[in-house]
């Protein structure tokens, strides 16, 4: 695990009151980003290269589809001249998880 993270203090360094910031924080544990354990604590959560590999999938996908949907929509733009969708011919998919620096370990 990496870092731990403290509520109160984040709290504290945010200017904001305990009850959103443990709201905020829970929503990173349920996307998986940070790990909190009875009388550990709250730690941030070091990635796995599967984890990586498969945020990079679904991005792709994303970009696939929102690329797709553009350039059905593009005699839309055209008729009602909101300009082009001409971004998403130049738009470039995500990078591979080959080129992020990031710190691994491996799944157990």
């Amino acid at each position: 695990m990496g870092q731990a993270v403290s509520r109160r203090r984040l709290a504290a360094e945010l200017g904001m009151s305990f009850l959103p910031v443990t709201e905020a924080l829970l929503r990173l544990e349920f996307e998986g980003l940070l790990e909190s354990r009875p009388r550990a604590g709250t730690r941030v959560r070091i990635p796995v290269r599967d984890a990586i590999e498969k945020t990079h999938a679904l991005a792709l996908i994303w970009f696939c589809v929102m690329r797709h949907t553009l350039e059905l929509l593009e005699p839309y733009f055209q008729l009602h001249g909101a300009g082009s969708s001409r971004f998403s011919r130049a738009a470039q998919p995500p990078r591979p998880p080959s080129a992020i620096s990031v710190r691994c370990r491996r799944a157990s």
